[in-house]
C-alpha cells in the first residue's frame, strides 16, 4: 500500500523549477533516527550525522571530508582508491597522513566512491539486499513507499499512518535520505545557492517527484556493482571504516588566558620574563597581533616579540594527489619554509586575546587550519 502523494506547489516568482533546494535539519534527524518520542533507531551507516546535515544544507556543493580508514587499510590505500574512483575529476583534494584521508566530494561521488569501500556496506551485504530494485524487501515499489512516509512522518502525527515507523529498517532510512539528496543535487539552476522552502513545500517536491528519487538511486546502485563487478564483498577487503565531516578550525580565545591559569600566575607572582624564549606549537598564531608587540610607549615603533613563525598552510596542495606541483610557488614547497608574514586574525577576536606575558619573545610554529588540526600549547 503506497502512502499518498502529494501535489507540488507552484514555483515561486523567480525560482527555476529546477532549483536546488535545501533539507531542514530537523527533517533530516527524524528520517535517520525516527520520530523524538519514539527515537529506537541508531545511525547504522558509516556516514556520520554531520555528514549529512551538511549535504542536507546544501545537496549541490562539495563538503571536504575526512575518512578514517579501515582497520586493516593504510591510509595510503584509501587516497590511491578514492583517486582511482574519480577518475580524472578535479578538485578532490585527496590528501592523506597516516590514520587519516581527506577529500573534497560531491554527494554523489560520496554514494558512488565512498559508501561501497566501507566496512558496512561489505558486511552487511547491502548489494544483495537490494538486488536492483527487483525482489526482496527494498524493491523500487518498498523504496518509493518507504520515501514517501519517511518524509511524510515528519508532519504532525497521523492517527492512522499506512506504515509502521517499526516498518522501515535502518537501510531503509538511509536509501530514503540519499535519494532524496542525490535527486536535489542533479537540479541545476544559473543561482547554484540552495532554496530555503518551508517543510511542507520541501514535503511535496519529494512526493511529487518521488518515482525520480527512485529511479535515480537505483541508477547509480547498478553502476557500483557494475564498477565491482568480480569483488568478492568481505571484511579483509573493507577500505573505509567511517565518514566524517573536516569541520574548519575556529579561534577560541575569549577565555584564553584563564583556561591556562595565566591569571593566577599573574596575580600571584611578580615574574619577570625577558630573559626567557618560549617555543610555542599551535595553530593560528598572529605575529602582528597586537598581544605580540613590545613594550615600546610609540605605537608606530611597536614590534612583534614572536621571531619567526613557520607556515604551513599550503601542506594539503602539497599532499594533495590531484594538485599540480609547479602550481605551488617554490617558497611553499621548500619543507614548509619559515614565513614571518602572516594574515591577521579575525577582527571579532582581537579585542579578546589577552596578553599572558608582556616582555617574553616567543617563537611559534603555525599548522594549517584548513586540515583540521587542534590547537595544543
Amino acid at each position: 500500500m503506497a502512502a499518498p502523494k502529494g501535489t507540488a506547489p507552484a514555483p515561486r516568482k523567480g525560482r527555476s523549477a529546477a532549483k536546488p533546494f535545501s533539507i531542514p535539519a530537523a527533517m533530516v534527524e527524524q528520517v535517520l533516527l525516527g520520530p523524538m518520542d519514539d527515537r529506537r533507531v541508531l545511525q547504522d551507516s558509516p556516514i556520520l550525522g554531520d555528514v549529512w546535515l551538511a549535504y542536507a544544507a546544501d545537496p549541490v556543493r562539495p563538503q571536504d571530508l575526512l575518512i578514517t580508514p579501515h582497520r586493516e587499510a593504510a591510509a595510503a590505500m584509501v587516497a590511491s582508491a578514492i583517486s582511482e574512483g574519480l577518475d580524472n575529476e578535479r578538485g578532490a583534494r585527496v590528501a592523506y597522513l597516516q590514520g587519516i584521508v581527506a577529500a573534497t566530494l560531491t554527494f554523489e561521488q560520496l554514494l558512488r566512491i565512498l559508501v561501497p569501500a566501507t566496512q558496512w556496506w561489505k558486511t552487511r551485504g547491502i548489494p544483495a539486499q537490494i538486488k536492483n530494485g527487483k525482489v526482496g524487501r527494498y524493491t523500487a515499489e518498498a523504496l518509493r513507499d518507504a520515501i514517501n512516509e519517511l518524509f511524510l512522518s515528519t508532519r504532525e502525527p497521523r492517527s492512522d499512518p499506512p506504515f509502521k515507523q517499526a516498518d522501515f529498517t535502518p537501510l531503509h532510512r538511509y536509501l530514503a535520505l540519499a535519494g532524496v539528496l542525490l535527486w536535489i543535487s542533479t537540479r541545476r539552476s544559473a543561482d547554484p545557492k540552495p532554496d530555503s522552502l518551508t517543510d511542507e513545500e520541501v514535503l511535496q517536491l519529494i512526493s511529487a517527484n518521488v518515482d525520480q528519487i527512485v529511479n535515480g538511486l537505483l541508477k547509480l546502485h547498478e553502476k557500483i556493482l557494475a564498477d565491482q563487478k568480480g569483488e568478492e564483498a568481505t571484511e579483509n577487503n573493507a577500505l573505509i571504516f567511517q565518514v566524517s565531516l573536516n569541520r574548519r578550525a575556529a579561534p577560541a580565545l575569549v577565555n584564553s588566558v584563564p583556561s591556562i591559569k595565566a591569571d593566577a600566575a599573574r596575580s600571584l607572582f611578580t615574574v619577570k620574563c625577558k630573559n626567557i624564549v618560549w617555543a610555542i606549537l599551535d595553530a593560528g598564531i598572529d605575529k602582528t597581533h597586537e598581544a605580540f608587540f613590545d613594550s615600546n610607549e610609540d605605537a608606530a615603533e611597536h614590534e612583534s616579540r614572536v621571531r619567526k613563525t613557520f607556515d604551513f598552510t599550503k601542506i594539503r596542495e602539497i599532499l594533495s594527489s590531484d594538485e599540480d606541483i609547479d602550481d605551488i610557488d617554490d617558497e611553499g614547497v621548500r619543507n614548509c619554509c619559515p614565513r614571518v608574514s602572516h594574515p591577521r586574525a579575525a577582527h571579532s577576536t582581537r579585542r579578546t586575546l589577552v596578553n599572558v606575558s608582556s616582555s617574553s619573545p616567543t617563537t611559534g610554529r603555525r599548522s594549517a587550519p584548513s586540515t583540521g588540526t587542534r590547537s595544543k600549547s
